[in-house]
């Protein structure tokens, strides 16, 4: 008896030992995100204006929603730059297929192709804000190989300055992809491979029907998190290179959000913009979970 209490009262110390390493944590966890987005929630419901605190209830959503053009563009604007996913995987799956296939220079390739991963947003910001104008380094190249009628300001034309910022998300991104999927690549039953190999099956055979059916795991870890990127950490490209215009057209909920915020000063609508990002991501994530159990299934 003796001996089992000891024992009982060991393992009740370890349990509250492990408590106190956690601790730290779960404190730093719940001042960076839950006490915030808290915070936001409740900014939500009330309009500040003059030092004056009013509650307003469901009022700054309903303005968002129902009479705030800008809004309904930057929605628009983060749906367009998710068109920059199914390019990335597609890209990515490709020439990780061909790395694993053992590509000359393959190494070298891939160590190109994932520099950009690990620039700084701000650096490739700067450096394709340059690129990209009207007077900048691609449309000088295209005049030195007498291809003038190819001349397009980049960002300064309405329709295509959104494609322009996913131009600069694909490529930044599209080594991280490479390396994910050629490291999930590796790791796969070779013997499978080889058995399609003496079955006769081509290399595109090869891909579409062993390669991909084993990679949807990673494959929808990739897409929810570029969906999460495309909503809720793309601010620093538009900020950076296109500042949001012209006009309105790249501009994202993120830096809508900001100009609530800090331009406009009013706090209200700001968060009550945030709080719907959240719970958008969260419903996109959500059903695209439910879509690949359904597919699993």
């Amino acid at each position: 008896m003796g001996a089992n209490n000891e024992s009982k009262y060991t393992n009740k110390v370890k349990k509250n030992f492990g408590a106190f390493y956690i601790a730290p944590s779960i404190i730093l966890l719940v001042f960076v995100y839950v006490y915030p987005i808290t915070r936001v929630i409740r900014d939500s419901f009330y309009r500040f204006s003059g030092g004056v605190v009013t509650y307003i209830g469901f009022d700054n959503y309903l303005h968002l929603i129902l009479r705030d053009q800008n809004s309904r563009v930057a929605v628009m604007n983060n749906l367009k730059l998710l068109g920059a996913i199914p390019i990335l995987l597609i890209t990515s799956l490709v020439f990780a297929f061909l790395f694993y296939e053992g590509v000359k220079g393959g190494k070298v390739y891939q160590a190109i192709i994932f520099i950009p991963k690990v620039i700084s947003i701000v650096v490739v910001g700067i450096v394709f804000s340059y690129l990209l104008r009207t007077t900048g380094l691609i449309n000088h190249f295209l005049e030195l190989i007498n291809l003038d009628f190819l001349r397009i300001d980049w960002l300064g034309d309405r329709r295509i300055a959104i494609y322009s910022i996913m131009l600069t998300f694909v490529w930044k991104e599209l080594g991280f992809g490479i390396m994910l999927f050629h490291a999930r690549l590796v790791t796969l039953d070779e013997s499978v491979l080889d058995a399609s190999k003496v079955d006769g099956a081509n290399w595109y055979q090869r891909f579409i029907h062993v390669i991909i059916p084993q990679l949807k795991g990673i494959i929808s870890f990739f897409i929810i998190y570029h969906v999460m990127i495309v909503f809720a950490w793309i601010f620093a490209y538009v900020y950076i290179i296109s500042g949001g215009g012209p006009g309105s057209a790249t501009t994202v909920l993120e830096l809508e959000i900001y100009k609530w915020a800090f331009e406009r000063n009013l706090r209200g609508f700001a968060s009550a913009l945030a709080v719907m990002l959240i719970a958008g991501v969260f419903i996109l994530i959500f059903f695209q979970h439910m879509v690949r159990r359904k597919g699993e299934e």
